[in-house]
């Protein structure tokens, strides 16, 4: 699991401070349109760095963002669903897809810094934090101006 942390920046802190003091209602948009706006950028990552139908079933089609007052979450794999023909779970089968195993089947060798998830949350976490950020500030001004 990877973190940023809201300390290690000045814009960060301010969002989460101004989430504290807004009406839920906007609170609520905000969530809202950070999942909705980001949820495609996550995935589109992820099915980049996918090398099979597999690998697309469970890392990238259960793709979730979920976002809090305090806090974005990007996970992967994480669906008790049966996902293949052959009754596989994201759930059960994820960190073998992710991370490779010895025992075949289809699928990738071991590499411990992973295939798909590590490699895309490297690449999206800035852009999901600036769309957290930029989302937060355009609302609560839309709030303000009585746009919302």
């Amino acid at each position: 699991m990877a973190f940023v942390s809201v300390r290690e920046s000045a814009h960060l802190k301010a969002t989460v401070v101004l989430l504290k003091s807004v009406p839920r209602e906007v609170n609520v948009a905000i969530r809202a349109e950070t999942r909705s706006a980001g949820l495609p950028i996550w995935q589109d990552e992820l099915r980049a760095r996918t090398a099979s139908v597999q690998q697309t079933r469970i890392l990238v089609d259960t793709a979730r963002i979920t976002a809090s007052g305090q806090s974005i979450s990007l996970t992967s794999a994480g669906s008790r669903r049966k996902a293949l023909s052959g009754g596989a779970t994201p759930i059960g089968t994820g960190k073998a897809w992710e991370f490779g195993s010895n025992y075949g089947h289809g699928l990738p060798a071991p590499r411990r810094g992973g295939y798909v998830i590590y490699q895309a949350l490297a690449e999206v976490a800035p852009r999901i934090i600036s769309l957290w950020v930029q989302t937060t500030m355009r609302i609560v001004h839309e709030a303000f101006e009585g746009k919302r």
